[in-house]
């Protein structure tokens, strides 16, 4: 019988629990990452791995997100990204090109 009154005690508050104030919030908004902050992010961790990975595409799209607001800068960084696709495998090349990258930000 107590077994009972304690299941039914829980199951009221998690029903008025549900229904509070705090599912009246407004959803929080993530913050917006800047394109040449994320390149930013996306270089340095090439330039420490010397791996060109996922970060690639990362480092892509946000080039052409940067094009909207410095077309020159992301001209620049376009014809150098590719020449650290061209590096390949080449761990110090990988490296070099992203360090030489990060100093045009």
């Amino acid at each position: 019988m107590l077994r009972w009154f304690v299941v039914g005690v829980c199951l009221c508050a998690l029903a008025l629990g549900c229904t509070s104030e705090a599912s009246k919030t407004q959803p929080v908004q993530p913050p917006q990452i800047s394109p040449v902050d994320a390149i930013r992010s996306a270089l340095q961790s090439v330039a420490q791995s010397g791996q060109l990975g996922s970060e690639g595409l990362s480092i892509q799209e946000n080039i052409q997100k940067l094009r909207a607001t410095d077309a020159a800068k992301a001209d620049a960084l376009a014809a150098d990204y590719q020449e650290l696709e061209a590096a390949g495998a080449d761990a110090a090349k990988v490296k070099a090109k992203a360090q030489e990258m990060l100093g045009k930000l």
